[in-house]
Order: C-alpha cells, then sequence, then structure tokens
C-alpha cells in the first residue's frame, strides 16, 4: 500500500509538473508577446517623435517671405515667429494673425513687383526690373511728402527707395514687409517710437511687424475672434469691410489657422 500510495503521490506530482510547466511556458509565452508588443509600441513611439522632430524642424526652418526683402535676407518661420510674438504680447494681437497679414502682404507684392518713385510733382516712377515708366507708383497730394521727410529721416535717397508698384486701381507707394503707404506710417510713427524707443523704419522688419501690430489693434484684431480677426485684416487692406474685397480677409483667416497650427507644433501644444 505504501508503495501504492507513494507511486500515486509521484505521478501527481509528475502530473502537476508538467501542468505547471505548461501553465509556465503558456505564461512566458504571453510575457514575451507583451514585451514584443511593448517594445514594437516604443519602437513605433520612438520613430513618431523622430518624424515629429523633423516635421517640427522642417516648420522651424522654413522660409518666412516678406514683400520687399530678399530670401537672403528674409527670417525663418521660427525667426519670424518669435518677432511676431513679441510684437503681438506689446498690443494683444495674436502672432499667427500677425503674420498671416504679412504673408498675403508678401504675395501682393510680388504680384505688384516693386518700383521707384522718380517725380516729387505726379507721383510717378519707374519699375525697378524693366526700368518701364509707371504711373499713380504714389499718390502725390497725400503720400509723396510723408515719403520724402520717411526716406530723408533714415538717409535714403528717395528716388531709389523700393515701394509696391501700383495695382490695377489706385496708387502704389506702399513700404517695406508691412506696406504701409507713407502717410499711414506717419501717423503711426509717434506711437510706435515709444513702444521702440526710437524712429521706426519701414523698411526694417521688427519695425515692420510692431507698426503691422499696432494698425491691426485699432481695428478689432485684440478681440482673437473670427470676426474681430477677419474685420482687422479687411480695414488693413482696403480700409473698409466691403465685401468686395473679402478674399482678401477670407485669405488671411484661412492662413492664421495654418500658421496656429505650426505655432502649436513648435510650443508642443
Amino acid at each position: 500500500r505504501d508503495t501504492q500510495r507513494l507511486q500515486g503521490w509521484s505521478q501527481a506530482l509528475d502530473a502537476s509538473i508538467a501542468t505547471l510547466d505548461t501553465q509556465l511556458q503558456r505564461s512566458g509565452e504571453q510575457v514575451a508577446q507583451r514585451q514584443q508588443q511593448i517594445c514594437d509600441t516604443l519602437a513605433q513611439t520612438t520613430q513618431a517623435k523622430k518624424l515629429t522632430a523633423q516635421v517640427i524642424q522642417q516648420i522651424k526652418q522654413r522660409l518666412f517671405s516678406l514683400a520687399g526683402v530678399a530670401d537672403t535676407d528674409a527670417p525663418n518661420f521660427e525667426q519670424a515667429y518669435q518677432i511676431a510674438k513679441s510684437a503681438g504680447a506689446a498690443v494683444g494681437v495674436r502672432p499667427a494673425f500677425l503674420l498671416a497679414i504679412l504673408t498675403q502682404e508678401s504675395s501682393l507684392g510680388k504680384n505688384v513687383g516693386g518700383c521707384y518713385m522718380t517725380n516729387d510733382a505726379t507721383g510717378a516712377g519707374v519699375k525697378i526690373s524693366t526700368g518701364a515708366a509707371v504711373g499713380k507708383v504714389m499718390k502725390p497730394t497725400r503720400d509723396v511728402g510723408p515719403f520724402l521727410e520717411i526716406t530723408a529721416a533714415l538717409g535714403k535717397d528717395p528716388h531709389q527707395t523700393r515701394v509696391s508698384c501700383p495695382m490695377s486701381f489706385g496708387y502704389g507707394g506702399a513700404m517695406g514687409p508691412g506696406q504701409f503707404i507713407p502717410s499711414t506710417w506717419k501717423s503711426y510713427a509717434p506711437r510706435l517710437q515709444s513702444i521702440l524707443g526710437r524712429p521706426g523704419n519701414p523698411w526694417n522688419i521688427n519695425d515692420a511687424f510692431m507698426a503691422t501690430a499696432l494698425y491691426v489693434s485699432d481695428y478689432g484684431a485684440t478681440s482673437q475672434t473670427y470676426d474681430g480677426e477677419w474685420k482687422a485684416a479687411m480695414i488693413y487692406f482696403a480700409g473698409t469691410v466691403n465685401t468686395k474685397y473679402r478674399f482678401y480677409g477670407d485669405n488671411v483667416m484661412k492662413i492664421t489657422q495654418g500658421y496656429a497650427a505650426d505655432i502649436a507644433a513648435i510650443e508642443g501644444r
């Protein structure tokens, strides 16, 4: 009986060991599978992080074109964002919206090209790229006088200083990245000087950003809402919210949305 009992115990023990061994093998396989899943997830996460880092770097290094500024002198997006962030913070304007305004102005500036105003009496001039005569480069009764004052204060030759050519309607004469006409720039000069601590220069990138921020802050951009910013963009372009020109406001807001996403990526939000 003892022998039989021992044999029974031995068989039971062997069965238990076999069962335990099977369970351990299954458990080990499950652990290995989980570990592999974790490793795969970590690898995917690492790759995603690398891709995200690459995308963010591409956003930062992307050229930020500006009206009247050669591409070799233009900032990259990260630099432009920092300038817009500083200017926007001073007056309560979103950097993305400010960047969008300046991008739209750059596009318009490229379309109409650059001119020199050469006739102080009539405001006529020439196209820089061809030397062809162009009328209505600058409105003589409104902008020639302020333009001569601005260029004199900065030591620039007024007849060799780049301004925008006229569009198919109205006058040209817009200056620098912000594309301010001289009379409007002059009206903002005192406020700009109080912020900068020196006279502003419409062809200086930082000064142009600050002047643009001041302007749009006066016409609704400080609300930081779609309607408020759209109104400010319209007035910046045409001095009115006439829907005849809504292409400008609509496009600025589309660009703003894209830049807001770029900024969120840079900031890690």
